[in-house]
Parts: structure tokens; sequence; C-alpha cells
């Protein structure tokens, strides 16, 4: 009875193994044929105009090997130098004007202030007073459109990440990853979530925050605004760390450990299908071909989604890195002058930049290291 009873689970881990390869087999038959799946098309369709305009035109294609051609020439030297231009060149197109406002505020400040103290001590608080005013508009008018930059950058990079969660959720499929794939989707999916809320909730309410304390620093060193501004970054960004480490952390460790159970499931459907003459061995034949194409798919793909996401990221990034060493460096020229009270603003404003440079890095972080799990993860019928 035993043996009847072993033998039965035998055949019914054997018939469903069975029926987990056939699915993985049906879906990869665009692979075998060397064809994109069709939520490559969708991916694509997904990014916004400018991204999309800079990609090569084999990125497009449906084939396979040409698809993966674009994506080596997108990894190439000369192509992320390309990036790194572009993104300087949009970047000092807004920094250097700013800069040249800054400071011809700070100069008319620091010698309308000269020249006030000899008419009386009146007139040179009034002019302190006026002169502020001016420098924090200048300073507050761009922060709001920087700002502005980089929530339209989360969103972007939200909309890019939802539609490649079906990709991924398919490409971990045809390589019979069926447990992978559901953990991908369902982690990238609360990932999104979180960066969502971040960029909604929580960077606009703190940024404004820290910029009016910053301007109150600036009116008076007295008051203890310094301490509470820095005191609020720093355990945002210590959070931020620490979320972005236990998500990262959480993605790739889970997705690699269903695709290692599912590899096992499909050596016991391998070895179900051997025991049959004829069709065993064409089944382990074709099996070996579909891997191969698998692993070219999911490695162009994860490639190029890495630099997609990176795409998206530079600019925003290298303008928030060009607004930060600007004030900083404007901020060592106001003490120069000898005026503290808008060194303070400037340096603290400096460091508002590098708050921002910090979630735009943090909520890209986890993206590239699901797309880096998904080009290392091989197929479970291989």
């Amino acid at each position: 009875m035993r043996q009847r009873k072993n033998t039965g689970r035998k055949i019914l881990c054997g018939a469903i193994f069975t029926l987990l390869l056939a699915c993985a087999l049906t879906l990869g038959v665009c692979a075998e044929e060397n064809k994109m799946p069709d939520e490559y098309k969708d991916f694509l369709n997904s990014l916004p105009n400018d991204t999309a305009s800079s990609l090569p035109e084999g990125i497009y294609s449906e084939d396979v090997q040409e698809v993966a051609d674009a994506v080596s020439r997108m990894s190439g030297v000369e192509y992320l130098f390309s990036l790194l231009i572009q993104g300087f060149g949009s970047g000092l197109s807004r920094v250097v004007p700013q800069l040249a406002l800054v400071v011809g505020l700070l100069t008319a400040s620091a010698v309308g202030g000269l020249l006030s103290t000899h008419f009386s001590p009146s007139a040179a608080k009034i002019y302190g007073m006026c002169s502020r005013l001016a420098l924090f508009c200048a300073i507050g008018g761009v922060a709001v459109s920087v700002l502005l930059s980089v929530k339209e950058f989360l969103s972007r990079l939200c909309a890019t990440v939802s539609a490649f969660v079906p990709l991924s959720a398919t490409l971990y499929t045809m390589g019979g990853n069926i447990g992978a794939a559901t953990k991908s989707g369902a982690g990238l999916l609360f990932t999104l979530g979180a960066v969502e809320f971040i960029s909604g909730a929580v960077v606009v309410p703190l940024f404004c925050f820290c910029l009016c304390m910053s301007l109150v620093s600036c009116a008076s060193a007295d008051i203890g605004s310094v301490s509470l501004g820095g005191g609020v970054k720093k355990a945002f960004l210590s959070v931020l760390e620490i979320i972005t480490m236990i998500l990262s952390l959480s993605l790739s460790s889970q997705t690699l450990i269903s695709a290692k159970a599912d590899s096992l499931a499909m050596k016991g459907a391998k070895m179900f299908l051997g025991g049959i003459p004829v069709t065993g061995g064409t089944v382990s034949s074709s099996l070996g071909t579909l891997a191969s194409s698998v692993e070219l798919i999911r490695g162009t793909v994860g490639v190029g989604g890495i630099i997609i996401v990176l795409m998206l990221l530079l600019p925003t990034l290298i303008e928030l890195w060009l607004m930060r060493c600007m004030y900083s460096l404007l901020g060592s020229f106001s003490g120069m002058l000898g005026m503290a009270g808008e060194q303070r603003l400037l340096t603290e404003v400096s460091e508002l930049y590098g708050i921002l440079e910090g979630v735009a890095i943090m909520c890209s972080v986890v993206f590239f290291v699901a797309m880096g799990v998904l080009c290392t993860s091989a197929p479970a019928i291989a």
C-alpha cells in the first residue's frame, strides 16, 4: 500500500512539473524564434519622449540579436559619455544664470550695506533685510522649479518601472522561474508604492520646511533653526537609507531563492520526462536551446533597463549636483564678504540639494538591483 501511495505521489508531482514546463515552453516559443515578447514593446512605449528619442534604432526591433547589438552600443563608453555631456549641458544652462544672479545680489548687498552704515544703523538694517529677502526670492524660485523636476523624475521612474513589471514576469516565466516571477513582481510593486509615497507625501513638505528653517537662520543666528533643520535632514536620510537597504535585500534574496527553487522543480520535471523513450530526449534538447535564448533575452532586457533608468536619473542628478556645488561656492564667497547670515542660508540650501540627490539615487538603486537580478538569474529549464 505504501509503495502504491509513493508511486501515485511521484506520478502526481511529475504531472504538475510537466504542466509547469509546458507553460514555460509555450511562453518560450518567441525565444526560440529569436523574437522579443510583446511586453517589451509596451515597455518601450511607456518611456518619455525625450528618453525614447535618444535610444538607438535597433532597440525597437523585434529580433533579439538586433536588440542585443543596440544594448551593447548603449553600454559602450562613447554612448555613456554622450549622456554625461548632455546632462552637464542641460544642467549648466540653469546653473549659470542663477550663479550670475546670486553673485550680483551678494555684491550689491555687500556694497549697499557698507554705504548705508554711513547714514544710520536703522538704514543699514532695513537694507540688509531687503537684500536678504531678494536673495531668498531668487533662491526659492529656482528651488521650486528644481523640486518639481525631481518630482517629475520620480513619477517618470515609477511609470517606466511599472511597465517593466509585466515584462520581467514574462521573462522569468519563459525560463520556468514561476516563483521568481511572482516574488519579483510583488517586490517591484511594493517598491513602486514606497517611491510614490516618498515623492508625493514626503519630499515636498520636507524640502519646504527645511528651506523655511534656512530663511530663519539667515534672519537671526539666535534662533536654533539650524540644529532643528539639520536634525530633520539627518533623520530623513537615515530612514531612507534603511528602507533602501531593506527593499534591495528583500527583493534580490526572495527572487534568487525562488529562482533556485524553480530550478529544482524543473529538474524533477525533466527527470520525469526523461523516462519517456522518444519524447524525453526531444524535450531535453529543446530545453537547452530555449534556455540559451531566454538567457540572451534576459541579459539584453536587464542591461537595457538599467541604462534606461540611468538615462532618466542622470539629467536630474547632474543638475542637483551642480546646484549643490554652486551654492556651496556661493556660501564661501558670502563668507569672504563678511555676510554671515547669507553664508548660513547658502550653506543650508546646498545641503538641501544634497538631500534631493540622495532621494533620487536611493529610489533608483532598488530598481537597479531588480534589473541586475534579472540579468544574473539562470533559467530553471537550463
